[in-house]
Protein backbone atom coordinates (compact mmCIF):
# COMPACT_ATOMS: atom_id res chain seq x y z
CA UNK A 1 0.00 0.00 0.00
CA UNK A 2 2.38 2.29 0.86
CA UNK A 3 5.30 1.49 -1.82
CA UNK A 4 1.68 2.55 -4.44
CA UNK A 5 1.25 5.26 -2.40
CA UNK A 6 4.84 6.87 -3.49
CA UNK A 7 4.73 5.62 -7.25
CA UNK A 8 1.30 7.27 -6.94
CA UNK A 9 2.71 10.85 -5.74
CA UNK A 10 5.40 10.43 -8.40
CA UNK A 11 3.27 10.02 -11.23
CA UNK A 12 0.85 12.97 -9.51
CA UNK A 13 3.99 15.63 -9.40
CA UNK A 14 5.35 14.63 -12.81
CA UNK A 15 1.75 14.69 -14.95
CA UNK A 16 1.33 18.05 -13.44
CA UNK A 17 1.28 20.92 -16.12
CA UNK A 18 4.48 21.55 -17.72
CA UNK A 19 4.91 25.50 -17.65
CA UNK A 20 7.84 25.49 -19.56
CA UNK A 21 9.48 22.28 -17.34
CA UNK A 22 12.67 21.23 -18.28
CA UNK A 23 12.60 17.23 -18.23
CA UNK A 24 16.01 14.74 -17.89
CA UNK A 25 16.37 11.37 -19.20
CA UNK A 26 19.64 9.81 -17.41
CA UNK A 27 20.56 5.81 -16.93
CA UNK A 28 23.49 5.08 -14.34
CA UNK A 29 25.18 1.75 -14.16
CA UNK A 30 28.73 1.84 -12.67
CA UNK A 31 30.01 -2.41 -11.67
CA UNK A 32 32.26 -3.12 -9.22
CA UNK A 33 34.54 -6.29 -9.24
CA UNK A 34 36.71 -7.18 -5.96
CA UNK A 35 37.72 -9.72 -3.89
CA UNK A 36 36.85 -10.11 0.02
CA UNK A 37 38.99 -12.81 1.88
CA UNK A 38 36.15 -12.60 5.04
CA UNK A 39 32.93 -11.91 3.95
CA UNK A 40 30.96 -12.74 6.92
CA UNK A 41 33.97 -10.76 9.03
CA UNK A 42 33.76 -14.20 11.22
CA UNK A 43 36.71 -16.47 13.16
CA UNK A 44 36.24 -18.82 10.12
CA UNK A 45 37.05 -16.66 7.25
CA UNK A 46 35.16 -17.44 4.00
CA UNK A 47 36.06 -15.44 1.17
CA UNK A 48 34.68 -15.08 -2.61
CA UNK A 49 34.83 -12.84 -5.41
CA UNK A 50 32.05 -10.63 -6.12
CA UNK A 51 30.20 -8.70 -8.58
CA UNK A 52 27.87 -6.08 -7.85
CA UNK A 53 25.91 -3.80 -10.44
CA UNK A 54 22.69 -0.77 -9.55
CA UNK A 55 21.16 -0.15 -13.20
CA UNK A 56 19.24 2.62 -12.48
CA UNK A 57 16.75 4.57 -14.11
CA UNK A 58 16.54 8.70 -13.65
CA UNK A 59 14.02 10.86 -14.18
CA UNK A 60 13.76 14.37 -13.55
CA UNK A 61 11.44 17.16 -13.84
CA UNK A 62 12.69 20.94 -13.23
CA UNK A 63 11.02 24.46 -13.32
CA UNK A 64 11.64 27.82 -12.33
CA UNK A 65 10.95 27.28 -8.46
CA UNK A 66 10.59 23.12 -8.63
CA UNK A 67 12.39 20.40 -8.97
CA UNK A 68 11.41 16.31 -8.75
CA UNK A 69 13.67 13.64 -9.40
CA UNK A 70 12.34 9.45 -9.46
CA UNK A 71 15.32 7.06 -9.56
CA UNK A 72 13.85 3.44 -10.12
CA UNK A 73 16.32 0.14 -10.53
CA UNK A 74 17.56 -3.11 -9.46
CA UNK A 75 20.57 -3.93 -6.57
CA UNK A 76 22.74 -7.00 -8.54
CA UNK A 77 24.62 -8.90 -6.04
CA UNK A 78 26.67 -12.26 -7.44
CA UNK A 79 29.31 -14.15 -5.30
CA UNK A 80 31.10 -16.83 -6.59
CA UNK A 81 32.05 -19.02 -3.82
CA UNK A 82 28.76 -18.32 -1.63
CA UNK A 83 26.03 -18.43 -3.56
CA UNK A 84 23.18 -18.20 -0.82
CA UNK A 85 24.47 -14.61 -1.06
CA UNK A 86 23.56 -13.63 -4.95
CA UNK A 87 20.72 -11.17 -4.78
CA UNK A 88 18.67 -9.20 -6.97
CA UNK A 89 16.94 -6.31 -4.82
CA UNK A 90 14.67 -3.41 -6.55
CA UNK A 91 14.63 0.01 -5.17
CA UNK A 92 12.72 3.18 -5.88
CA UNK A 93 13.52 6.68 -4.67
CA UNK A 94 11.38 10.01 -5.29
CA UNK A 95 13.11 13.53 -4.26
CA UNK A 96 10.84 16.61 -4.91
CA UNK A 97 11.17 20.28 -3.57
CA UNK A 98 9.35 23.66 -4.06
CA UNK A 99 10.12 26.94 -3.01
CA UNK A 100 8.22 30.30 -2.92
CA UNK A 101 10.17 33.59 -1.75
CA UNK A 102 9.79 32.67 1.96
CA UNK A 103 8.82 29.13 2.24
CA UNK A 104 10.19 26.49 1.01
CA UNK A 105 8.74 22.62 0.85
CA UNK A 106 10.67 19.09 0.56
CA UNK A 107 9.43 15.29 0.14
CA UNK A 108 11.56 12.87 0.05
CA UNK A 109 10.23 8.84 -0.20
CA UNK A 110 11.73 5.49 -1.22
CA UNK A 111 11.36 1.55 -1.20
CA UNK A 112 14.22 -0.39 -1.17
CA UNK A 113 15.13 -3.78 -0.38
CA UNK A 114 18.56 -5.03 0.62
CA UNK A 115 20.69 -7.61 2.09
CA UNK A 116 20.87 -6.96 5.92
CA UNK A 117 24.30 -7.73 6.11
CA UNK A 118 25.18 -4.92 3.93
CA UNK A 119 24.14 -2.13 6.73
CA UNK A 120 25.21 -4.54 9.67
CA UNK A 121 28.20 -2.17 10.61
CA UNK A 122 25.62 0.77 11.73
CA UNK A 123 22.81 -2.02 12.55
CA UNK A 124 23.23 -4.98 15.04
CA UNK A 125 27.06 -5.79 13.45
CA UNK A 126 26.00 -9.34 12.14
CA UNK A 127 27.52 -9.77 8.76
CA UNK A 128 26.84 -13.28 8.34
CA UNK A 129 22.71 -12.77 8.10
CA UNK A 130 21.51 -13.94 4.74
CA UNK A 131 18.01 -12.23 5.75
CA UNK A 132 16.75 -9.44 3.27
CA UNK A 133 15.54 -6.24 4.80
CA UNK A 134 11.95 -4.13 2.86
CA UNK A 135 12.06 -0.18 3.98
CA UNK A 136 9.99 2.24 3.04
CA UNK A 137 10.34 5.66 4.33
CA UNK A 138 8.17 9.29 4.29
CA UNK A 139 10.14 12.49 4.51
CA UNK A 140 7.96 15.28 4.07
CA UNK A 141 10.22 18.99 5.51
CA UNK A 142 9.49 22.88 5.74
CA UNK A 143 11.16 26.21 6.19
CA UNK A 144 10.30 29.45 6.70
CA UNK A 145 12.09 32.28 6.46
CA UNK A 146 11.24 34.76 8.96
CA UNK A 147 13.25 37.61 8.41
CA UNK A 148 15.95 38.23 6.58
CA UNK A 149 18.56 36.62 9.45
CA UNK A 150 16.10 33.68 10.97
CA UNK A 151 14.71 30.87 9.84
CA UNK A 152 12.42 28.66 11.08
CA UNK A 153 12.32 24.68 10.18
CA UNK A 154 10.29 21.57 10.37
CA UNK A 155 11.25 17.64 9.56
CA UNK A 156 9.47 14.43 10.07
CA UNK A 157 10.68 11.32 9.10
CA UNK A 158 8.58 7.41 9.24
CA UNK A 159 10.61 4.24 8.45
CA UNK A 160 9.34 0.70 8.09
CA UNK A 161 11.96 -1.97 7.91
CA UNK A 162 10.47 -5.98 7.81
CA UNK A 163 12.75 -8.83 7.56
CA UNK A 164 12.86 -11.78 5.43
CA UNK A 165 15.13 -15.19 6.20
CA UNK A 166 16.39 -16.61 2.87
CA UNK A 167 18.04 -19.69 5.14
CA UNK A 168 17.18 -22.30 7.47
CA UNK A 169 18.81 -19.74 10.35
CA UNK A 170 16.99 -17.33 12.62
CA UNK A 171 18.50 -13.88 12.54
CA UNK A 172 17.48 -12.56 15.20
CA UNK A 173 16.20 -9.44 13.38
CA UNK A 174 12.56 -7.94 14.35
CA UNK A 175 10.10 -6.16 12.45
CA UNK A 176 10.76 -2.02 13.07
CA UNK A 177 8.79 1.30 12.72
CA UNK A 178 10.55 4.70 13.69
CA UNK A 179 8.63 7.96 13.54
CA UNK A 180 10.45 11.36 14.55
CA UNK A 181 9.86 15.42 14.46
CA UNK A 182 12.48 17.82 14.25
CA UNK A 183 11.55 21.87 14.88
CA UNK A 184 14.37 24.56 14.45
CA UNK A 185 15.51 27.69 14.32
CA UNK A 186 18.70 29.19 12.53
CA UNK A 187 20.00 32.80 12.54
CA UNK A 188 22.86 34.09 10.47
CA UNK A 189 24.54 36.27 13.08
CA UNK A 190 27.23 37.18 10.90
CA UNK A 191 28.80 36.92 7.22
CA UNK A 192 30.63 33.95 9.29
CA UNK A 193 28.86 32.84 11.92
CA UNK A 194 25.63 30.79 12.24
CA UNK A 195 23.67 29.51 15.35
CA UNK A 196 20.30 28.19 16.09
CA UNK A 197 18.06 25.59 18.21
CA UNK A 198 17.01 22.27 17.72
CA UNK A 199 14.58 19.78 19.42
CA UNK A 200 13.56 16.04 17.89
CA UNK A 201 11.04 13.75 19.62
CA UNK A 202 10.93 10.34 18.29
CA UNK A 203 9.24 7.25 18.91
CA UNK A 204 11.22 3.59 18.16
CA UNK A 205 8.61 0.32 17.79
CA UNK A 206 9.76 -3.21 17.39
CA UNK A 207 7.44 -6.44 17.10
CA UNK A 208 9.36 -9.73 17.01
CA UNK A 209 8.35 -13.16 18.01
CA UNK A 210 9.47 -13.09 21.79
CA UNK A 211 9.01 -9.59 22.43
CA UNK A 212 7.91 -6.20 21.39
CA UNK A 213 9.78 -2.57 22.10
CA UNK A 214 7.98 0.74 22.22
CA UNK A 215 10.92 3.21 22.97
CA UNK A 216 10.69 7.14 23.21
CA UNK A 217 13.25 9.99 22.45
CA UNK A 218 13.77 13.46 23.32
CA UNK A 219 16.89 15.79 22.10
CA UNK A 220 17.46 19.48 22.56
CA UNK A 221 20.47 20.40 20.77
CA UNK A 222 22.51 24.04 19.66
CA UNK A 223 23.78 24.68 16.19
CA UNK A 224 26.91 26.39 15.36
CA UNK A 225 28.84 27.07 12.66
CA UNK A 226 31.63 29.17 11.60
CA UNK A 227 33.63 29.92 8.46
CA UNK A 228 37.22 30.14 9.35
CA UNK A 229 38.39 31.63 5.91
CA UNK A 230 37.60 30.96 2.37
CA UNK A 231 38.31 27.30 2.98
CA UNK A 232 38.20 26.06 6.41
CA UNK A 233 34.69 25.40 8.16
CA UNK A 234 33.01 24.42 11.11
CA UNK A 235 30.15 22.76 12.14
CA UNK A 236 28.64 21.88 15.69
CA UNK A 237 25.42 20.07 16.98
CA UNK A 238 26.16 19.36 20.39
CA UNK A 239 22.87 18.66 22.91
CA UNK A 240 21.36 16.70 25.49
CA UNK A 241 19.09 13.11 25.11
CA UNK A 242 16.70 11.51 27.31
CA UNK A 243 15.62 7.86 26.17
CA UNK A 244 12.33 6.13 27.66
CA UNK A 245 12.21 2.40 26.69
CA UNK A 246 9.40 -0.32 27.64
CA UNK A 247 9.64 -3.86 26.70
CA UNK A 248 6.95 -6.20 26.60
CA UNK A 249 7.65 -10.23 26.68
CA UNK A 250 5.18 -12.43 25.13
CA UNK A 251 4.29 -13.64 28.94
CA UNK A 252 2.81 -9.63 29.26
CA UNK A 253 5.82 -8.98 31.38
CA UNK A 254 6.60 -5.22 30.76
CA UNK A 255 10.45 -3.99 31.85
CA UNK A 256 10.57 0.07 31.97
CA UNK A 257 13.96 1.89 31.99
CA UNK A 258 14.86 5.91 31.41
CA UNK A 259 18.47 6.89 30.46
CA UNK A 260 20.02 10.34 29.77
CA UNK A 261 23.48 11.27 28.12
CA UNK A 262 25.13 13.86 25.18
CA UNK A 263 24.72 14.25 21.62
CA UNK A 264 27.36 15.05 19.35
CA UNK A 265 27.80 16.73 15.79
CA UNK A 266 31.26 17.89 15.24
CA UNK A 267 32.45 18.56 12.01
CA UNK A 268 35.50 20.46 9.88
CA UNK A 269 36.46 20.99 5.99
CA UNK A 270 38.73 22.18 4.12
CA UNK A 271 38.96 22.24 0.59
CA UNK A 272 41.87 24.18 -1.33
CA UNK A 273 42.72 23.14 -4.86
CA UNK A 274 44.08 20.11 -5.67
CA UNK A 275 43.33 19.30 -1.39
CA UNK A 276 40.23 18.13 0.61
CA UNK A 277 39.98 17.19 3.80
CA UNK A 278 37.00 16.62 6.37
CA UNK A 279 36.87 15.41 9.77
CA UNK A 280 33.57 14.41 11.73
CA UNK A 281 32.84 13.32 15.69
CA UNK A 282 29.46 11.84 16.19
CA UNK A 283 27.91 10.98 19.45
CA UNK A 284 23.91 9.67 18.81
CA UNK A 285 21.36 7.52 19.86
CA UNK A 286 20.83 4.47 16.68
CA UNK A 287 17.92 1.96 16.98
CA UNK A 288 18.65 -1.62 15.60
CA UNK A 289 17.29 -4.36 14.29
CA UNK A 290 17.73 -6.11 16.71
CA UNK A 291 15.45 -4.56 19.31
CA UNK A 292 17.65 -2.57 21.37
CA UNK A 293 18.53 1.17 20.99
CA UNK A 294 22.38 1.47 20.93
CA UNK A 295 24.62 4.61 22.01
CA UNK A 296 27.15 5.14 18.65
CA UNK A 297 30.49 7.20 19.19
CA UNK A 298 31.88 7.55 15.50
CA UNK A 299 35.04 9.30 14.50
CA UNK A 300 36.07 9.70 10.33
CA UNK A 301 38.11 11.18 8.28
CA UNK A 302 38.36 11.48 4.62
CA UNK A 303 41.39 13.42 2.76
CA UNK A 304 41.28 13.50 -1.52
CA UNK A 305 44.68 14.72 -3.33
CA UNK A 306 44.72 15.81 -7.29
CA UNK A 307 47.55 14.24 -8.65
CA UNK A 308 47.02 15.38 -12.00
CA UNK A 309 43.73 16.57 -14.27
CA UNK A 310 43.44 12.80 -14.87
CA UNK A 311 44.12 10.92 -11.42
CA UNK A 312 43.12 11.13 -7.79
CA UNK A 313 44.04 9.68 -4.74
CA UNK A 314 41.83 9.75 -1.92
CA UNK A 315 41.76 7.97 1.91
CA UNK A 316 38.54 7.43 4.02
CA UNK A 317 39.11 5.71 7.83
CA UNK A 318 36.54 5.66 10.72
CA UNK A 319 36.68 3.89 14.34
CA UNK A 320 33.02 3.14 15.90
CA UNK A 321 31.71 2.28 19.46
CA UNK A 322 28.77 0.84 19.68
CA UNK A 323 26.76 -0.59 22.63
CA UNK A 324 23.27 -0.58 24.56
CA UNK A 325 22.20 2.93 25.73
CA UNK A 326 19.43 1.40 28.51
CA UNK A 327 20.71 0.96 32.05
CA UNK A 328 19.30 -1.97 32.40
CA UNK A 329 21.10 -3.79 29.41
CA UNK A 330 24.58 -5.33 29.65
CA UNK A 331 25.48 -5.83 26.47
CA UNK A 332 28.90 -5.84 25.13
CA UNK A 333 30.53 -3.16 23.31
CA UNK A 334 31.23 -3.43 19.85
CA UNK A 335 34.54 -1.57 17.87
CA UNK A 336 34.28 -1.19 14.23
CA UNK A 337 37.39 0.24 12.49
CA UNK A 338 38.17 1.11 9.04
CA UNK A 339 40.72 1.80 6.44
CA UNK A 340 39.76 1.98 2.51
CA UNK A 341 42.52 3.79 0.39
CA UNK A 342 41.75 4.26 -3.42
CA UNK A 343 42.65 5.92 -6.78
CA UNK A 344 40.65 7.49 -9.31
CA UNK A 345 41.90 7.41 -12.82
CA UNK A 346 39.34 9.34 -15.64
CA UNK A 347 40.35 8.18 -18.65
CA UNK A 348 38.53 10.54 -21.19
CA UNK A 349 35.70 12.96 -20.11
CA UNK A 350 33.32 9.96 -20.09
CA UNK A 351 34.81 7.06 -18.77
CA UNK A 352 36.21 6.41 -15.29
CA UNK A 353 38.19 3.67 -13.32
CA UNK A 354 38.73 3.23 -9.70
CA UNK A 355 40.69 1.11 -7.95
CA UNK A 356 40.51 0.68 -4.42
CA UNK A 357 41.38 -1.25 -0.79
CA UNK A 358 39.48 -1.73 1.90
CA UNK A 359 40.61 -3.16 5.73
CA UNK A 360 37.70 -3.84 8.17
CA UNK A 361 38.04 -4.86 11.74
CA UNK A 362 35.43 -5.91 14.10
CA UNK A 363 36.32 -6.43 17.67
CA UNK A 364 33.38 -7.62 20.23
CA UNK A 365 33.99 -7.52 24.53
CA UNK A 366 33.72 -11.75 25.01
CA UNK A 367 35.34 -12.39 21.18
CA UNK A 368 37.62 -12.65 19.44
CA UNK A 369 38.79 -9.68 16.96
CA UNK A 370 38.23 -10.74 13.44
CA UNK A 371 39.11 -8.59 10.15
CA UNK A 372 39.07 -8.71 6.19
CA UNK A 373 40.92 -7.17 3.66
CA UNK A 374 38.75 -6.31 0.13
CA UNK A 375 40.40 -5.36 -3.01
CA UNK A 376 37.50 -3.75 -5.85
CA UNK A 377 37.64 -2.24 -9.25
CA UNK A 378 34.76 0.38 -10.30
CA UNK A 379 34.08 1.37 -13.52
CA UNK A 380 31.95 4.93 -14.14
CA UNK A 381 30.31 5.84 -17.50
CA UNK A 382 28.99 8.81 -18.25
CA UNK A 383 25.85 8.81 -20.45
CA UNK A 384 25.25 12.49 -20.41
CA UNK A 385 21.38 11.58 -20.76
CA UNK A 386 18.61 13.41 -22.27
CA UNK A 387 17.49 16.90 -22.18
CA UNK A 388 14.07 18.23 -23.29
CA UNK A 389 12.44 21.91 -22.11
CA UNK A 390 8.73 22.32 -23.34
Amino acid sequence: MKKATIIGSAIAVFASPLNAAEWTLDIQADPTFGYDDNVFLEEDEQGSFKYSIAPTLVLGREIENSSSFLSLGYSIERFSSISTLDAENPFLRFDTSYSLERLQLGLSASYVEDNARNDAEENTGDFSSDATSRSRTLAPSLSYQLTEIDTLTSNFNYSERKYSTTGENDDGFEDNETKSVTIGWNRQFTERFTGGLNTTVANYQTDGLTFSTDDDSYNVSTYLGYQLSEVWLVDANVGFRRLSTERTANTGMVTKDNSTGSTFDVSTTYDKELDSVSLRYTKALLPTSDGDVNDQERISVTWAHELSEVLTASIAASYQESESASDETDDEKRQNINFSPSLRWQVDAKLGLSLGYAYQQQKLTDAKDVDSNAVTMTLTYDWDGYRVSR
